[in-house]
């Protein structure tokens, strides 16, 4: 089941692994485990709720952190 939300001004659709990726990101730092993993990463990087903050980690920004909870 897609997820819908509006951020920034933009309704954009989330996949369940995109959702699993942000509701894991909340506790810790989380990283991409092959190349399909990190489509998804870069996906939720272009939507801006996701942010790289060290080498292969990822944490979600204010508004992935707030379309999480």
């Amino acid at each position: 089941m897609w997820a819908r939300v509006t951020t920034q001004g933009r309704q954009i659709r989330l996949t369940p692994n995109m959702v699993d990726v942000l509701l894991n990101a909340l506790d810790r730092p989380v990283y991409p485990v092959n190349r399909n993993h990190r489509r998804t990463f870069e996906a939720l990087q272009s939507y801006g709720l996701l942010t790289p903050v060290g080498y292969e980690k990822w944490s979600p920004t204010g508004e992935g952190w707030k379309i999480a909870t």
